[in-house]
This record gives C-alpha cells, sequence and structure tokens, in this order.
C-alpha cells in the first residue's frame, strides 16, 4: 500500500498508463480513459494508485509490470 508520501503514481508510470509523454497528452488521455485525476500547481496530471487500479479492475486488464509493486 503506498504511504501518503508516494500515494500518486511517478511520471514514468503516468507515461506507462497512459502511453503518452506530455502533460496535455496525458491529460486527454486520461480523460478518454475515465482514470480520475487532479492536477498540481503546474497543471501536471496526478494519479493515485488506487484509481489506477480501479482502473485496471474495471478494463479487466492486468495491471502494468511497472504498475504491480506500487499498488
Amino acid at each position: 500500500m503506498p504511504t501518503p508520501s508516494n500515494e500518486y503514481l511517478t511520471s514514468d508510470e503516468l507515461r506507462l498508463l497512459t502511453h503518452r509523454g506530455t502533460t496535455e497528452m496525458q491529460i486527454n488521455q486520461l480523460l478518454r480513459m475515465g482514470v480520475q485525476f487532479e492536477l498540481d500547481r503546474y497543471s501536471c496530471p496526478l494519479v493515485r494508485y488506487n484509481d489506477a487500479k480501479q482502473y485496471f479492475l474495471l478494463m479487466a486488464k492486468p495491471l502494468p509490470r511497472g504498475l504491480q509493486g506500487s499498488a
């Protein structure tokens, strides 16, 4: 279980989840995917581990290898 200091996906994990590299494209992809997120003070998306896990459970997909140990 993530601790409060790392309850959000890292930037690498976010790229793995969205398959997108830029902030704008990540936001658009997260919206299409229906994954809940919030924006930080720099307008970068923040996705909680539990929200990413919920997405994969709803889609009946296994967690990507890079996210398995984090959630």
